[in-house]
Parts: structure tokens; sequence; C-alpha cells
């Protein structure tokens, strides 16, 4: 997800997660206010790692628990970049003592920077992504989420869990993960399966975002990742039958065992061209649909006609019936021709199949494909008829003298029937 053009304020951000928040907002694109409480060699030590790489970025010294002081520094802000679209509450205090040990005066210090902070710099104006790691601010994210959600701005509570981070100068870490803190929800190192999820086009925009992560059980598939996805933002299910995913790059069944860290990409239908993906139970007309890809910038136009035949393994065919589940086959069409596109840059693709029944002679399947040159038609016109056999879900049920029989997805001996057009190329 890329944030160019966007500014991103990061409390808390000299060091430890705040400073690797700052980082990657940065390398995504985004301008970064770097934010520490005292420590400004901390603060201007990170903006110089966001430099490095040509990003942007500024130092402001800031007590989150102080209002002016957050006032001032979104003021600065403003001054340095115009805008401000991100915020991330990162700064987090905790008291070296014990809390049997715990003065009020530090309690409130604590609450100051923790909540305080959240809340002085989301009234200030820099509202976009409230991102706060303490507890006591879960209660504050969803009062916000809830009143700013008309205005389309996300609101988010995330708990990272225990991290045994680097200390202020002077202090030590008195606290680190307890053993056997995964049994209690904690994520720290291997906790459940952890992977990353992508959403694109309109699952993008009904979850409201375009990259997250799930956790699932170790011995989790696919189709566990859909589930949780769809448990998580239900408005996606309106498409769930038409569901294509991809794991690493590749399109799986919804059985594929998952593994740490997968990608696992959520595709919607792809969109097929206007009269070039067609399955129709009228007669096909290949002359109309070749003509749909012909331009001038082609010189080779290869037009394939999958016809019905009069027999079968020695068995006089009587006719066949074509049945298609609806709307997938018309997705994986359009993803058939996405591949074509996208393996030989070939964007004038025309599929159509006909469904029903079909008498001797009745063409079944036409595929045309226009290219500059014949040799990338002839290879993407081969690809698509045997794609069409392997993924669509057609199938044909042939009517013969003594009985009848289904045979799979699209016809076995397809190439047999096969006539093929050429104009032109070069």
């Amino acid at each position: 997800m890329t944030l160019e053009g966007k500014v991103a304020i990061v409390t808390g951000s000299g060091r430890n997660i705040g400073r690797a928040t700052a980082l990657e907002l940065a390398r995504r694109g985004a301008s970064v206010v770097v934010n520490a409480r005292s420590n400004r060699n901390e603060a201007e030590s990170v903006v110089g790692e966001v430099e490095s790489f040509g990003g942007k970025a500024i130092a402001i010294i800031a007590d989150v628990g102080v209002k002016e002081q957050v006032d001032a520094m979104v003021d600065d802000a403003l001054s340095a970049f115009g805008r401000v679209d991100i915020l991330i509450n990162n700064a987090g205090l905790r008291a070296v003592d014990s809390i049997t040990d715990m003065t009020v005066e530090q309690w409130r210090s604590v609450l100051a920077v923790n909540l305080d902070g959240p809340f002085f710099a989301s009234q200030a104006g820099a509202l976009g992504h409230v991102c706060a790691s303490k507890m006591g601010a879960l209660g504050l994210t969803r009062a916000l989420a809830a009143e700013l959600a008309e205005y389309n701005i996300l609101v988010n509570h995330i708990v990272p869990g225990a991290f045994d981070t680097s200390p202020p100068p002077g202090q030590t870490n008195s606290f680190a993960a307890p053993e056997g803190a995964r049994a209690v929800g904690i994520p720290v190192g291997g906790g459940s399966l952890i992977v990353r999820v992508k959403l694109f086009a309109s699952y993008k925009e009904k979850a409201g975002m375009s990259d997250l992560e799930i956790s699932l059980t170790d011995d989790a598939t696919v189709s566990d990742a859909a589930r949780e996805l769809l448990r998580l933002h239900p408005a996606i299910s309106s498409d769930s039958s038409r569901l294509m995913i991809a794991v690493n790059e590749e399109y799986q069944e919804h059985d594929y065992p998952l593994s740490e860290n997968d990608e696992v990409a959520f595709i919607p239908p792809l969109p097929a061209g206007e009269d070039m993906i067609t399955i129709t139970n009228d007669e096909l007309c290949p002359e109309a649909i070749t003509d749909s890809v012909k331009q001038d910038s082609n010189g080779a136009v290869v037009t394939f006609l999958g016809s019905t035949r009069d027999s079968t393994a020695e068995r006089k065919v009587l006719y066949l019936e074509y049945e298609a589940y609806r709307p997938m086959a018309d997705n994986q069409l359009a993803r058939i021709a996405q591949e074509i596109r996208e393996r030989w840059g070939i964007s004038d693709v025309a599929i159509a199949h006909r469904l029903g029944r079909l008498e001797i002679g009745d063409l079944s399947l036409v595929v045309a494909i226009a290219s500059p040159h014949r040799k990338e038609a002839f290879e993407a016109s081969a690809y698509a008829i045997d794609r069409i056999k392997q993924i669509v879900p057609i199938w044909k049920k042939e009517f013969f003298e003594g009985g009848e029989v289904w045979v799979g997805s699209q016809e076995d001996e397809c190439a047999k029937q096969e006539t093929a057009v050429a104009a032109g190329g070069s």
C-alpha cells in the first residue's frame, strides 16, 4: 500500500516500535513527524534514517501528556507539510516501580502519556489512524470510532503484546514477556499462525483497507483464512460465491494448507470487457466474435472453433447438453483472459461458450485472439483452450445411441475439433 502524499505523526518514535513504525511509513511514501518527549538526538537520528533512503521527516520534541505541547506539535506539522493524514499514538510511559510502590504522581504521569496523549492528539485535529498501544486507550478508541465514522475516519486500536524494548537512558528493563505468555493470548514470538492478507478493488473498498494480518490455527487452510476474513469484514460476503484466492502469488484450492507469513490475496471477480466474455444458450456467431478483437494495431487474428462431432470412442453421438456453474464460469473465463494479458501483453481476447442442447455440428466454443504478431496469437489461443478445460466449471452430457454420460469441464478431445483461422501476421 502506497502512502505517497500522506503525512503521518508518530508519537514516541525515537526508538523501538515507534521508530520502526515511522521508518515503515516513510518507506511507503509518507512524510513523517518523528516525536520524542525529550531526547532530540534520538528523534534526529530517525529523521536521518528516513532521509537516507529519500524520505521526508522532521523531528519535534513534545510531551504528549501536555496539551499545549501537543497542539504546538500539530501546528508545526501543518506548517511543515500542510496537512496531517495519519496519527500513530505510540508514545508510552511505564513506571519503574512496582504497582505497590508506585506513587500517585507516577500514576498520573503514566495516565497523562498513555491515555491523555491520544486524546489530546486526536482532539488537535491530527486524527486519521489512531494506533494506541495501551489497553487504557481501548475505550477512547471505541468512542472515537463511533463518533468519527460518519466522516470516513478510521480509528484502530492495536495491542502488540509484550516486547523487550530498549529502555530510556539510565533505566533498565524490569519487564519481560512471561513464560507461557502465549497461553493467555499475548502474541510474543511464535504464537498462532499469522498470514498477511491483501485485498483488491471492491474487496478493498468494502473492508476499508488493502492490507491486514490475521491469526489462524497452526493447521489452517485457505478456506479458514476466507472464513476469518468474512467474519472480520462481512460486507465482502456478497461476493463470496466467486471468491478467488492466491497464496504467495499462485492460485490455490480452498483446502491448501497455509504457513507462517504467507501472503494470501483475495481477488474479486475479474471484469470482463463488454461482449468479450460470453456464456450463452444462443447460437454462437464466430464472425462477430472475431470482429470484436480486430484492431488496426494487430497483424494477426486467430480464431478457434470447438464444434459438436458425431461420434466419441466409436459411439454415435446424437446431441450434447452443456451445463455451467454460473457466475463462477464467467469469472474463470475472465481470469483466463487476464492471464493472457499478463503473459503475452495481449488485450484483445474474446471467449464465448454455449450452454444447453447442441446438435451435431453446432459450435460450443469460440476463442478469438488478436495480437501484433502471429506467434503470440497462436500460443495464447492454445493456452486459452487448455485453461478452459482445466479450470472453467462447464460440463457436457453426451447423448448417444444406447445411453448417455457426463464428461468433465471442457471436451477432452477439443483439439481434434478445432478450425483455426489465421488472418495476416508477421
